[in-house]
C-alpha cells in the first residue's frame, strides 16, 4: 500500500474509478469533467464510448470520491478548462488529453 501512495494522484484514481464503475479502458480515458457529479458520487458514461452505445450513470465509492476530489484539485493546477478529465503531465504533451491506445501509442489529433 505504501508504494501505491507514492504514485501520482491520477494514477491512483484511475484504477479505483475503473474498478468501482466497471469501466473499460476507452470509457475511462474518455471521461470528461462534466461527466462527473462529485456531490452524488456518480459519473456518466457517454454512449459514444460504450460497447453497446448506451449511456449509463454509475456510482463510485466514498474512498474513490476522496481520491477524485484530490485528483480534481490537482487537475486544476494543470488546466482550469473543462474537458478531458485525465490530462498528461509529460513535458512533450503537457495538459493534453491522456490517451489510452491499444497496442501502440495514440496521440490526440493523429489519424
Amino acid at each position: 500500500m505504501e508504494v501505491a501512495r507514492q504514485e501520482p494522484i491520477r494514477n491512483r484514481v484511475m484504477p479505483a474509478l475503473a474498478y468501482d464503475a466497471a469501466l473499460r479502458r476507452e470509457e475511462l480515458c474518455s471521461l470528461r469533467t462534466d461527466d462527473l457529479d462529485p456531490a452524488h458520487r456518480t459519473l456518466r458514461v457517454r454512449a459514444e464510448t460504450t460497447k453497446n452505445r448506451l449511456e449509463r450513470v454509475v456510482l463510485y465509492s466514498a474512498s474513490t470520491g476522496v481520491l477524485m476530489s484530490a485528483c480534481l484539485a490537482h487537475r486544476a493546477t494543470i488546466s482550469t478548462a473543462r474537458g478531458p478529465l485525465f490530462l498528461s503531465e509529460s513535458r512533450r504533451n503537457y495538459a493534453q488529453p491522456l490517451t489510452c491506445g491499444r497496442g501502440r501509442r495514440s496521440y490526440a489529433g493523429s489519424p
